[in-house]
């Protein structure tokens, strides 16, 4: 449970916009398919996991643990390798992550405008 209320109130759901803002509708597929099957993972396997790591409260800590080191691993990337795009336009956000100056972006089909009427 502890998991859950640290997780939504943390990165869970920053990973959703951050994805939509930089990766490709391609990218952005493969991005919520790899999020869900982790997360169903996760909710399928933890009795498993605990059991795994000695069971009853000596492998729930261990798991804890584990999840903790792999948290605060999140937190030094986040730190060090996700870039700011608040207030960034979609043509910014994507030369800020292209190793090529001046890449050219084609607008998704859902993010253009109906300009008919």
């Amino acid at each position: 449970m502890l998991f859950i209320i640290f997780f939504e109130f943390s990165l869970g759901p920053l990973l959703w916009i951050y994805m939509s803002e930089i990766m490709t509708d391609k990218g952005l597929s493969l991005g919520v398919g790899v999020n869900w099957i982790t997360t169903c993972f996760i909710g399928f396997f933890t009795k498993s996991l605990i059991n795994a790591f000695g069971g009853g409260d000596e492998g729930s800590g261990r798991l804890f643990v584990g999840c903790g080191v792999i948290t605060a691993l999140c937190g030094l990337f986040v730190i060090f390798v996700v870039k700011e795009t608040k207030g960034l336009s979609e043509q910014q956000v994507a030369n800020l992550y292209s190793q090529e100056p001046d890449v050219k972006v084609e607008r998704s089909s859902y993010l253009q405008l109906d300009e008919t009427k």
